[in-house]
């Protein structure tokens, strides 16, 4: 079973500062989530293998040099 991490740990993964950030990758279906309810609330969560797949998507190789 995979971890699900808060919004605010998934921030921290993507080092940004913002939970509107993450949040508008959520909206725009880039980044998928878990809806947990609990009391009548419902948390979001985003699973490791989804925030992973999320980084490796957007994860490009650095450019090769030409020998001299």
């Amino acid at each position: 079973m995979t971890r699900c991490l808060t919004i605010p740990e998934v921030m921290a993964v993507l080092g940004v500062k913002s939970k509107d950030t993450v949040y508008r990758l959520i909206s725009a279906g880039e980044l998928r989530t878990v809806d947990v309810s609990a009391y009548g609330r419902t948390r979001t969560r985003v699973r490791e293998d989804d925030l992973q797949a999320f980084i490796d998507a957007r994860t490009s190789e650095a450019p090769r040099r030409a020998s001299a």
